[in-house]
């Protein structure tokens, strides 16, 4: 079958937004699970080395390079109230939300979040927040 160019432009408008709408999901995909792809390279990937059952001071020095909301660093006023009191999508309990250590990159990227839950004085589990 010789395909006329009528047919090769109706072709083209069916399946660019099907490719396009195709490397979109790719990429929010990819950005979820691996966003040190995209930005902050190290703060992700010292995020994702930490291991459930180390200690909490070991997991503080994985991230020193980074700022601890409330600890090594307290929001400016600018920041709107509560932003780091926020719930995240990862399920959490109120004791675990309460109890949580929040790592920022810098103070100019505050919406990029690594979540490290304690259990004692053990990490429980990680996470990590892209925005």
């Amino acid at each position: 079958m010789k395909w006329t160019l009528p047919a090769k432009l109706a072709l083209a408008v069916v399946l660019a937004p099907v490719v396009l709408v195709g490397a979109y999901v790719v990429f929010l995909v990819t950005y979820s699970y691996y966003p040190e792809l995209f930005f902050h390279r190290e703060f992700y990937l010292a995020c994702k080395s930490i291991r459930p059952g180390v200690t909490i001071s070991a997991a503080r020095t994985t991230m020193s390079g980074f700022l601890e909301v409330g600890r090594t660093w307290q929001p400016p006023a600018t920041l709107p109230a509560g932003i780091f009191g926020a719930w995240t999508e990862h399920a959490e309990s109120p004791r675990e939300h309460d109890a949580r250590l929040l790592f920022i990159p810098d103070g100019k990227n505050a919406a990029d979040w690594c979540i490290v839950y304690p259990k004692g004085e053990v990490v429980a589990r990680v996470e990590w927040s892209p925005d």
